[in-house]
């Protein structure tokens, strides 16, 4: 298992593309530093600048795994992996020690960054590094248990892009539904309406709300996805996120079960097999094997007469 994590350290380094991931998070750092600062924002500080690009990192995480993961399935260097003894289990963990060792990078730099951009540069305080500290651990837990997801459904769909596909509109449709979640847990039980009249403007009496989600079942569920990573992620960069054990045990039961639900279905997943997912390799290969028949029967007809 050191050697194939040696091997994909290396890949790592040895490969310029996986460069432009931390140079993204680096720019992102500058481009919100750029945008505040000509408005006058005096009210930011060296924590909002850095959980503000935060929630850039799914999408960092999800382009840079598929690409990763998937380059074992192009090059087919997977099954070499497998051919020469290694197990299916080190392979896997190799894979999600890499990507979290390379996301753990990426989220240092994206803070020193941050550091030297909104604090340094810009003079930008720091309100509470204890709170810092806190809330950033918390999202960096986040990220690794979005990543040990990421690498479950990579590694167990060999198409690039489609896996590019389904992390890119998970993370939009959870960011989605985070906001609609949120805005509706905010909704008040009462409401009243104000009327304009000759004689100025006056409340009406108070009323039910009918988008107050009232306790119960589907308030559980809405305070539930509140707890998921995205939505942790999210609550961060809008400066109204509190940590909580609940936190760190959401976070720790999705990393887990997310590495073990994608181990136990790569050990099952047959590497020769053919699907609509991997339909053009198929075509292609099966194109070349016409050729080399074709070619065999007409230098050799009687020794392979069942090509003629």
């Amino acid at each position: 298992m050191s050697n194939l994590l040696r091997c994909d350290l290396l890949r790592v380094i040895k490969g310029r593309l996986h460069f432009v991931f931390p140079i993204a998070a680096a720019f992102s750092v500058f481009i919100v530093c750029i945008n505040y600062i000509p408005s006058g924002a005096d009210y930011l500080t060296f924590e909002s600048v850095f959980f503000i690009t935060t929630p850039l990192m799914p999408f960092l995480a999800a382009a840079f795994i598929s690409l990763f993961v998937g380059q074992d399935y192009s090059d087919g260097t997977i099954r070499n992996k497998l051919i020469i003894g290694h197990s299916r289990v080190s392979l896997y963990f190799t894979n999600l020690i890499s990507v979290t060792t390379v996301m753990a990078i990426i989220y240092f730099i994206h803070t020193v960054v941050t550091y030297i951009g909104a604090h340094l540069v810009y003079k930008y305080p720091i309100s509470d590094s204890i709170m810092f500290a806190k809330i950033a651990s918390i999202n960096f837990l986040a990220i690794l248990s979005i990543c040990a997801l990421f690498v479950a459904v990579s590694i167990n769909f060999s198409n690039k892009t489609l896996c590019v596909i389904i992390m890119f509109a998970f993370v939009m449709g959870i960011t989605i539904m985070h906001s609609y979640v949120r805005s509706a847990l905010f909704e008040p039980e009462m409401i009243s309406d104000y009327v304009v009249t000759a004689d100025g403007i006056t409340q009406s009496p108070e009323y039910p709300n009918p988008l107050y989600i009232a306790p119960g079942l589907k308030r559980q569920i809405f305070e539930f996805i509140q707890t998921l990573p995205m939505a942790q992620l999210a609550d961060s960069s809008n400066g109204e996120f509190t940590p909580k054990v609940t936190h760190v045990l959401m976070n720790t039961v999705i990393l887990a079960l997310s590495s073990f639900g994608g181990c136990v279905l790569f050990r099952k997943k047959i590497l020769n097999e053919v699907n609509f997912l991997d339909i053009t390799d198929f075509l292609r290969s099966t194109a070349y094997s016409l050729r080399i028949s074709t070619c065999k029967a007409a230098s050799h007809p009687q020794k392979y007469p069942q090509y003629r």
